[in-house]
């Protein structure tokens, strides 16, 4: 008869091979930190989900698992984040919408932190010649940490002063949001660029290679460990280990190179939020740093300290009662 299934009923997706299968969609579709992040989300709803099919998750089954994550003292925004991955899940198998508006978990909505003058004065200080470039460039392009790493001389336009962010097959990168895009950058940083390269340097290496010749995959360890030379350390930053009776806070931030107030990603705060302060229109910005969404670039406007708006609250009638 006319619309019926002669095969019998479909087959049902168990949990796990939904898991396993996006898990490894994950791995050849997106980028390697996008994979890393996404594997142990995956990984650990698949050992907490007690339901057989994926089609018999319910509401209650996301509420468990988050509550099962808040008893292991995570926070509002990561388990907010797993809650993001697992309903792109059930949204690929017909369950979407399973959370309402008020199940979604609440956390600050922080300001970007950003390098003051002075830090970066220090930092720059502690650093040696080749250090110094890498973070230069970093604060200066606003690039990404795999951006900055996997940056060649070919797409340095030493001409234009400008920096191109492009994909490189060969070495399994491709920009964020699969968009190639062109940073304009001080033609100081043009100049230091230009003396620093090396005089055997080919079109297709990297600005900043390792002791191999490929790209530098220890940039975040090298800003830690200049840091840590320098004393520039915290000295507060506290990390939690989770243990098998429970979890121990450790102060390694004291003890060695990783304070958690120097991060490559606070270069790129610095550049959007200054770049507004500057006057540099959002939209334009928005193209430099390669978000997709405005709201990406908004964020940072919470940061933006108005040099006209000061000096009016500082003229202002309520400033006189201090």
């Amino acid at each position: 008869m006319r619309g019926e299934n002669i095969n019998g009923p479909p087959e049902r997706t168990t949990v796990a091979d939904a898991l396993d299968k996006y898990s490894e969609y994950i791995r050849y579709h997106r980028s390697l930190r996008t994979f890393r992040t996404y594997r142990p989300i995956l990984a650990s709803f698949k050992t907490f989900c007690a339901k057989t099919y994926i089609d018999e998750i319910e509401r209650a089954d996301l509420l468990d698992f988050a509550t099962h994550c808040l008893k292991q003292s995570q926070k509002g925004k990561s388990i907010y984040n797993k809650l993001v991955v697992l309903c792109q899940v059930l949204k690929q198998h017909g369950r979407s919408k399973l959370l309402n508006a008020s199940d979604w978990p609440r956390f600050v909505e922080t300001v970007r932190p950003i390098y003051e003058n002075a830090e970066i004065e220090k930092l720059f200080s502690h650093c040696t010649p080749t250090e110094e470039m890498r973070f230069k460039f970093y604060l200066m392009s606003g690039f990404r940490d795999a951006e900055g790493r996997f940056v060649t001389w070919r797409d340095v336009d030493f001409r234009h002063s400008a920096v191109r962010v492009t994909a490189k097959p060969h070495w399994g990168f491709h920009p964020k949001n699969w968009e190639e895009r062109e940073v304009p950058v001080p033609q100081k940083l043009i100049t230091l660029l230009t003396k620093f390269r090396p005089l055997t340097a080919g079109p297709d290496d990297p600005l900043f290679p390792s002791s191999s010749g490929r790209p530098d995959g220890a940039m975040l360890e090298k800003l830690k460990a200049v840091a840590w030379r320098g004393k520039l350390n915290c000295g507060h930053c506290i990390t939690t280990h989770k243990l098998k009776d429970g979890a121990v806070k450790i102060n390694r931030c004291s003890s060695g190179p990783y304070c958690s107030r120097w991060f490559l990603h606070k270069f790129r705060h610095t550049y959007a939020t200054r770049h507004l302060q500057d006057g540099i229109d959002i939209r334009t910005l928005q193209q430099w740093m390669g978000h997709r969404d405005i709201a990406s670039t908004m964020v940072y406007l919470k940061g933006v300290r108005n040099r006209d708006i000061q000096a009016r609250l500082n003229k202002g009638s309520l400033a006189a009662f201090a």
